[in-house]
């Protein structure tokens, strides 16, 4: 059964609940989901379409487990990471980086939407750069991985860490010079001839072909025609150096043996160019903030944003931040709630009194030790307020037990026992760090 919003994936690292659905496919579907402490992921659920063969299913099944072996296994600063692969009975689960941005292919329909006209040069050189230095260093692993299905579709641009990122490996194969493809695997107009046949002997030459598909593309507007070698750049030659026209047409070639025998040459072949072409081709893609407005503010002044596309506070420039409370409860995984009003009160539902607290712990609290009304936390710009409410049932603060009917100031960092309940108040930047600053 697929995932739902709302739903709790318990996995080794993290506790993931579902947030959003991002998009659906022929393998399943992949989801927006939130961490304990407030940072996202995608997780990608493997359910086949009902209408594939058993034959075509399995097939499917081992892309999606091969694609999990690579994303968790390897790290590169321009591929999508992978965190972990969890199975729950037939369902299988890939958890992986959550990255904030836009496809290449939006990014470049956007542009030439707005300005009439494919990306310049430099633009072309930098993102080829890019993705002529990730494919060459997959080919140099242990195995060698060639990636296969090369498009803008399949390239991210992390708007947070300013450079392109490879997703979607679940065409992507290990051992590809010691093994023959048996079926053929590729996007029309962007794969080479020697992805289209029955048995297809398969080379790091066959992702070049793909990085010059691309490249031809985004300054032509035009992907070339599939099983020919383009003639001319379609009225963009003034515009472009004899030698970029070169490059890209010898990468196009339809013999693998005419072309680049590796990417890293035909990066090398690129760059010189232009070497001033930005390594980080200059993208106008803006992250936007995914947590709810109401539960953000700047740490600094208290001010809130006005829309998700602002993340940093225009009074002093801090970026926003987001604030939760990450609850721990006994014998039961870690989850959070967002602090989205400026006063909650902490509790737990009663339907038979017509109850409903704005943060209900029911089902964190299984034993329901915690009280109906057990407390209120208020925020007035930077601070916040906990007061304890007549309860039975105890409330210590920081290990303190604090009196009922007393109000509390608290902060980021305090640590909350509700009854049986663990809670930390959590402040933290709207966007999250990249893999590599969180390591």
């Amino acid at each position: 059964m697929l995932l739902r919003p709302g739903d709790v994936l318990e996995g080794s690292l993290e506790t993931y609940t579902i947030a959003a659905t991002i998009s659906r496919g022929s393998y399943g579907c992949a989801f927006r989901a939130r961490t304990a402490d407030g940072s996202w992921r995608v997780i990608k659920q493997f359910e086949p379409s009902e209408e594939l063969s058993p034959a075509e299913e399995e097939y499917q099944r081992r892309c999606f487990e091969r694609e999990a072996d690579i994303l968790t296994r390897y790290r590169h600063p321009l591929m999508v990471h992978g965190d972990e692969l969890l199975r729950r009975n037939q369902d299988i689960f890939l958890v992986m980086e959550h990255i904030q941005g836009q496809t290449l292919r939006q990014v470049f329909d956007q542009s030439r939407l707005a300005h009439g006209a494919p990306f310049g040069l430099a633009t072309a050189i930098g993102i080829g750069r890019q993705l002529c230095e990730v494919i060459g260093w997959l080919h140099g692993l242990p195995g060698q991985i060639i990636y296969r299905d090369l498009k803008p579709a399949n390239i991210m641009w992390d708007a947070v860490a300013q450079r392109l990122k490879l997703i979607d490996f679940g065409t992507a194969r290990f051992n590809a010079t010691a093994q023959q493809a048996t079926q053929g695997l590729g996007t029309e107009g962007y794969a080479p001839p020697e992805l289209y046949g029955s048995r297809m002997d398969l080379s790091p030459a066959t992702d070049v072909y793909t990085i010059g598909a691309v490249l031809y593309e985004l300054v032509t507007g035009t992907a070339p025609p599939s099983r020919a070698t383009p003639s001319d750049f379609r009225g963009y030659e003034e515009q472009l150096p004899v030698a970029f026209r070169h490059a890209v047409l010898r990468a196009l070639q339809q013999d693998p043996a005419l072309r680049f025998a590796t990417a890293a040459a035909l990066g090398q072949a690129i760059g010189a160019i232009d070497p001033t072409a930005a390594e980080r081709p200059p993208l106008q893609v803006q992250p936007r903030n995914q947590h709810p407005l109401m539960a953000c503010y700047c740490p600094r002044c208290g001010r809130e944003p006005a829309t998700d596309a602002a993340i940093y506070c225009g009074h002093d420039g801090e970026m926003y931040h987001v604030a939760l409370l990450q609850i721990v409860p006994r014998h039961r995984p870690a989850t959070s709630a967002y602090l989205d009003r400026a006063e909650l009160t902490i509790g737990r539902n009663d339907p038979d009194h017509d109850y409903y607290p704005e943060l209900d712990l029911s089902t964190a609290d299984a034993a329901r030790h915690v009280s109906r009304r057990h407390a209120t936390l208020r925020r007035s710009g930077l601070e916040y307020e906990l007061q304890v409410h007549a309860s039975t049932n105890p409330t210590r603060l920081d290990g303190r037990l604090v009196e009922p009917a007393t109000r509390h100031v608290v902060g980021p960092g305090t640590r909350f026992e509700l009854a049986d309940l663990v809670a930390t108040l959590v402040l933290k930047p709207v966007l999250d760090p990249t893999p590599e600053e969180a390591s």
